[in-house]
């Protein structure tokens, strides 16, 4: 039985990573950075995101991408968008083939949904910080139909509380340092989880890198897909101090970071990192991490 569920999984990753466009009809992409295939963005709108990701992608090496659609409904792949857009995601091949590390931003005008699509090389904690992007900057905004001012803040929000941080190897805990959502999108049961989490976050604290590197193993490698990610701590070559090293027992990748760090936001080993800001897709991949909202 065991066997069998590890198959299943396996099977739906493979599926994830095909090449869709043997599976599905998607959009084909016109542009490296800008996609609005809605129609609902100006030239001078285009032009303003398109220099925002590319000036992005030169200062961090991570390739951002924004696209608009009226429906995932309009094509014959999947027809929720989350899953719309990590196919999309992996048909273009956003990010670097090694860091995994690209960003997609997706909104559907009709049916007036957004998602944030991250590459499979983030840490859950990023999922949460996606989703602070969408509620707190991007949702206002597009509520009211200003899809150029929304998904200006929404390259903004990916930039300076995602792409650079990450970039930089800094790590967090949740959505600490980001702007609160407004009042609006404050659900009660939210509140009420919120609320009890506080009766046992002091006695999660003390074991916030343990929790971490849990909820890492769940994750596939990022460089192979394979479930075989393990974590150790050790020292670092060349540095002092403890740090935590996950690495894949399959293809060798690994990552590394400080044991007192928290748990967030790994640093990709030396020999992982490369490549550079250039043109065009790398052939990076996602495995279905990120947020979505409504609008």
């Amino acid at each position: 039985m065991i066997r069998l569920r590890q198959g299943l999984r396996g099977f739906v990753l493979a599926v994830c990573l095909v090449p869709f466009p043997a599976l599905a009809d998607l959009p084909t992409a016109t542009d490296t950075y800008v996609n609005d295939f809605a129609e609902v963005l100006s030239d001078e709108a285009e032009e303003d995101l398109r220099r925002r990701l590319l000036n992005l992608r030169d200062e961090t090496q991570i390739h951002g991408v924004v696209a608009t659609l009226r429906s995932p409904t309009d094509y014959t792949g999947p027809q929720d968008l989350p899953a719309f857009a990590t196919a999309l995601f992996n048909d273009w091949g956003i990010g670097d083939s090694l860091r995994h590390d690209g960003i997609l931003i997706l909104v559907a005008t009709d049916t007036r949904e957004i998602r944030i699509a991250l590459g499979s090389g983030y840490e859950p904690v990023w999922d949460n910080r996606a989703q602070r992007v969408i509620d707190a900057l991007m949702v206002p905004l597009l509520r009211d139909e200003r899809y150029a001012d929304g998904l200006q803040a929404g390259v903004t929000g990916i930039a300076d509380y995602i792409a650079r941080p990450y970039s930089q190897g800094v790590s967090f805990n949740a959505t600490e340092g980001m702007p609160e959502a407004p009042a609006e999108q404050t659900h009660d049961l939210a509140m009420f989880l919120a609320f009890a989490g506080i009766v046992g976050i002091f006695a999660l604290a003390s074991n916030r890198g343990e929790i971490s590197d849990a909820l890492a193993r769940r994750r596939p490698c990022p460089q192979c897909g394979t479930s075989s990610i393990r974590t150790e701590k050790r020292r670092r070559p060349g540095q002092s101090g403890r740090s935590v090293r996950r690495f894949c027992t399959t293809c060798r990748w690994e990552a590394w970071r400080d044991d007192t760090a928290g748990g967030e936001g790994d640093r990709p080993s030396d020999r992982e990192a490369g490549g550079g800001g250039g043109g065009g897709f790398g052939g990076g991949s996602s495995s279905g991490g990120g947020a979505s909202g409504r609008f």
